[in-house]
């Protein structure tokens, strides 16, 4: 029982300091919570910054004789009661632009502080008096034209005041500034302006100049002159923040009146019009207008119409041998269209209307959503092979190329890297070089290589290793039976075009190979890609990759 309450006293003398600073800390904040809510007056001296406080504190203690013995204040009451309700939404927004340009012109060595809700105490302490009354105006006019633009001109009633008042008047005798003084100074400087306005008794404002020696129009209305003028400045009642007048001027000499119109000296000569039209010369040869606009290849005489929505489309994959590996090592996609139920199907490139449009946009989407499936399938063969997806031209140059190519963002940098290749075809005549170039450096990063289809006739090739293709080549089904003529004619057209682009440096393809001996003339003649019902049949997934060394081509 005695150890119970042992420890019992002991916990008691362990809590209680701890209970006594817990009961000072609340009372500290009641009587804090309790001043904050009795203290309603507008101008409250509590919105001074502490910087300010402890200056104005510091030159009453000292002599008064080494420092400025005048507040500067700039107040946008009428900014306020012009506004109206938009005040609330406003007012901090305005205040951040005060005190921005009151820093502009503030000065090393002075201090400034917000007082109230719409005007500022300044303190100059390390200029001449008149340079302080200076800076107070040009403050008043620059925060003027910052808040209402060209709109704030010479007028009778500025949004934006200047206004002074003695030191012994601005601060009582607790050390704090007087709220109703600074109120009645700038209430005297709004009378002095009315007054003014009604009285009919403006003036033309002077210049006035900066520190730095410029010219700045005075933006404030002129002060009413008369009697008071010298006792209003040097006596203890507020000033308007006005300019300079000099005494017997009503307008700068400085200021010219502008002629509205100007006559024409004697001596100019006579200037007549520019004839726009000139007759042509026999001399001058026959130009014509450069055709800007692109022109797409020729169509095709059995080119398809466009797709219609319900058409049915389907993706198989054709292998293709690979020259550099010796080995089938790529499957070639291979689109197919049926427009309606018992049509033949259009497959490869004839699927593909000769002006691209939205079909072709559709049929390459197909094509790249079932890449993207082959290539994140789990049951993929190894090892895996690379795809080859052919797509037109109007597709991959359309404003719409992102939405085709987003589905490539599903893969690993890996596989778009080492298992896609693009074959760009259906590429136009007259495709700018630019052009071409633009299209490739953006699909580079998405695969990795882009080949181009050419035609035998003019493949172009030079173009295509300026724009940096890997190869190039053509499609035989595009050909017509005619055209590709016996198995000479056509290997010899196709020896021609690997020439082209071995002196680039380029690689080059043929798809589409029927015949047997043109496989081997192809393969044996150094082509890099080869593929075609010659080959090997189409499958309707793509297998793996399977080794074809170039001598069993040759025996067969």
């Amino acid at each position: 029982m005695n150890a119970k309450r042992t420890a019992k006293g002991l916990l008691n003398r362990l809590t209680r300091p701890l209970a006594a600073i817990g009961r000072r800390l609340t009372t500290r904040e009641e009587e804090e919570a309790s001043q904050a809510a009795a203290s309603s007056e507008p101008f409250d001296d509590r919105l001074v910054e502490d910087s300010f406080t402890l200056t104005l504190e510091e030159m009453l203690a000292e002599d008064a004789g080494r420092f400025q013995v005048k507040l500067q204040i700039i107040s946008l009451v009428q900014f306020r009661e012009a506004v109206g309700e938009k005040w609330t939404r406003l007012s901090e927004k305005v205040m951040l632009i005060a005190e921005g340009v009151i820093a502009q012109h503030l000065g090393a060595g002075n201090v400034c502080g917000r007082q109230g809700q719409d005007f500022f105490v300044l303190l100059f302490r390390t200029v001449p008096h008149a340079e302080g009354r200076r800076r107070s105006i040009l403050i008043a006019q620059e925060l003027g034209t910052r808040l209402l633009g060209n709109q704030f001109i010479a007028g009778d009633q500025p949004l934006a005041l200047a206004a002074e008042l003695d030191l012994a008047d601005a601060v009582g005798p607790d050390g704090r500034l007087k709220p109703a003084a600074l109120a009645d100074a700038i209430a005297a400087t709004r009378a002095q302006i009315a007054q003014t306005a009604t009285g009919g008794l403006r003036r033309e404002p002077s210049l006035v100049t900066d520190i730095n020696g410029g010219i700045r129009r005075s933006l404030l209305s002129g002060d009413a002159g008369g009697a008071g003028t010298g006792s209003d400045r040097d006596g203890e009642t507020a000033w308007a923040g006005h300019t300079e007048y000099r005494d017997g001027e009503t307008v700068d000499p400085r200021w010219k009146k502008l002629d509205a119109g100007l006559q024409r000296p004697q001596t100019e000569p006579d200037w007549k019009p520019l004839e726009t039209e000139r007759k042509r010369t026999r001399s001058e040869p026959e130009w014509k207008p450069l055709e800007t606009a692109r022109r797409l290849a020729e169509d095709r005489p059995n080119a398809p119409p466009p797709m219609p929505v319900d058409a049915a489309l389907s993706v198989s994959w054709r292998p293709t041998w690979l020259g550099a590996s010796e080995t089938l090592g790529a499957y070639q996609a291979r689109i197919s269209r049926v427009d309606q139920p018992g049509q033949k199907p259009r497959e490869g490139s004839r699927a593909y209307p000769s002006e691209g449009g939205d079909t072709a946009l559709a049929l390459d989407r197909a094509v790249i959503a079932a890449a993207v499936r082959e290539l994140c399938a789990i049951d993929a063969p190894t090892p895996r092979a690379a795809l080859i997806l052919p797509l037109h031209w109007a597709s991959v140059s359309s404003a719409r190329r992102l939405s085709l190519l987003a589905p490539l963002a599903d893969l690993t940098d890996g596989q778009r890297g080492g298992r896609v290749i693009f074959d760009l075809f259906g590429l136009p005549d007259d495709l700018a070089t630019r052009d071409l170039n633009d299209t490739v450096t953006a699909l580079r990063p998405l695969c990795r290589e882009v080949m181009l289809r050419v035609s035998l006739e003019a493949p172009r090739a030079a173009r295509a290793a300026d724009c940096r293709a890997s190869a190039i080549g053509t499609d035989l089904d595009d050909l017509s039976v005619t055209a590709q003529g016996d198995d000479g004619t056509l290997l010899d057209a196709l020896a021609g075009l690997h020439q082209k682009a071995d002196a680039v440096g380029l690689a080059v393809y043929a798809w589409g190979l029927r015949r047997r001996a043109v496989v081997t003339g192809t393969v044996m003649g150094g082509y890099g890609f080869i593929n075609g019902p010659g080959l090997m049949k189409d499958l309707p997934r793509p297998a793996r990759a399977l080794p074809a060394p170039r001598s069993r081509f040759a025996t067969s």
